[in-house]
């Protein structure tokens, strides 16, 4: 999620996206870096997440890891998870 808050949460479309959904932190009010909002970014018909592990690793967080790949090389990867 280091990755993909990185390289997700920092995109203008991605915060527009949050708060023009209330997907905002509580107490901040900032865009939510969770797998959920981040997942119903990449596609919107996306489900709440049930966060059991298997829905999260296969639905949820396959898919954006895969939103990440599509463009990234694997020096900018590792460079983005330290």
């Amino acid at each position: 999620m280091r990755t993909a808050k990185r390289k997700i949460g920092v995109l203008a479309d991605y915060q527009k996206f949050c708060y023009d959904n209330n997907l905002l932190t509580k107490k901040l009010r900032k865009p939510q870096m969770t797998a959920d909002a981040m997942a119903k970014y990449i596609c919107p018909d996306m489900p709440d997440e049930p966060h059991t592990a298997l829905e999260d690793a296969r639905d949820y967080e396959a898919l954006i890891l895969s939103y990440i790949l599509r463009d990234t090389t694997r020096k900018q990867l590792l460079e983005l998870g330290q």
